[in-house]
């Protein structure tokens, strides 16, 4: 097997659960099977916003009208959405947490939300381009398929049933519940906390500390390599200042005779 063949991640699920086919893989491998006991949100009000998508508030009014507008600005704010927005913050410091906690030998640059370079991979016969301008643990992508582990998608309270398979869909309601569990108490006794570091684990990403000791070896490797360069960029400079001071009184000489 080609080592390319066996970097390409890959996501074991339920087989009878199967997420959407057509969904982009995320770029770590995870095993959604492990995925830690997912904790309740108490407030049934606050329950129920985390799964109330948009389009379950819409009313009928003409496109383009301004009763139009205002009726998608108010299903914008009554919806899940604000969650979503305060999700996103939560998981993300939660996540810079755990990682922390988890990796105490690691350096800032390899904690940072731009670990992951453009890189063009060889899956097979496939060639995929991936962009990962933060975390893996951060993009859509990734939580879409934590949110897929807790049939989160399958709660939503929606007029589209489409809603239920779209990728980032389910990826703002993961961020919405986060948000809710926060809202809900659930950080003040420390269960926010101690399931983030269940979801941060080798059970869930098999790869993540083979992925962060081959950083750490590629940045010496870099780091070593630049080293290198700038000595041998020094040793270059000095050998030309050498070669001018020497050629310098034979030039002398030569006009003194003229």
């Amino acid at each position: 097997m080609a080592s390319s063949e066996r970097q390409r991640p890959r996501v074991h699920s339920s087989a009878s659960y199967p997420p959407p086919a057509d969904w982009v893989v995320p770029v770590v491998s995870l095993d959604i099977t492990n995925l830690p006991l997912l904790p309740n949100i108490i407030d049934s009000a606050l329950r129920r916003r985390v799964f109330l998508h948009k389009s379950a508030l819409e009313l009928p009014a003409a496109p383009e009208t301004a009763e139009h507008i205002r009726n998608q600005y108010r299903n914008e704010v009554q919806s899940n959405r604000r969650l979503e927005f305060v999700g996103d913050g939560v998981w993300q410091g939660l996540v810079a947490n755990a990682l922390f906690e988890l990796f105490p030998d690691a350096s800032s640059h390899c904690l940072t939300v731009r670990t992951f370079p453009l890189r063009r991979c060889s899956w097979g016969t496939d060639q995929v381009r991936i962009q990962q301008l933060a975390n893996p643990l951060y993009t859509n992508v990734t939580l879409s398929y934590f949110a897929w582990g807790y049939h989160l998608p399958d709660r939503f309270e929606t007029k589209d049933a489409v809603v239920r398979t779209e990728q980032n869909a389910a990826a703002d309601v993961f961020e919405a519940y986060v948000a809710g569990l926060l809202r809900d108490g659930a950080d003040a006794d420390g269960r926010l906390r101690d399931w983030v570091r269940q979801v941060v684990s080798t059970r869930v990403l098999p790869s993540l500390h083979m992925d962060a000791d081959r950083h750490v070896e590629e940045t010496l490797a870099k780091q070593e390599k630049s080293r290198v360069n700038k000595l041998k960029r020094q040793r270059e400079v000095g050998d030309v200042g050498k070669r001018g001071e020497s050629a310098q009184p034979v030039a002398t000489q030569t006009r003194s005779r003229d």
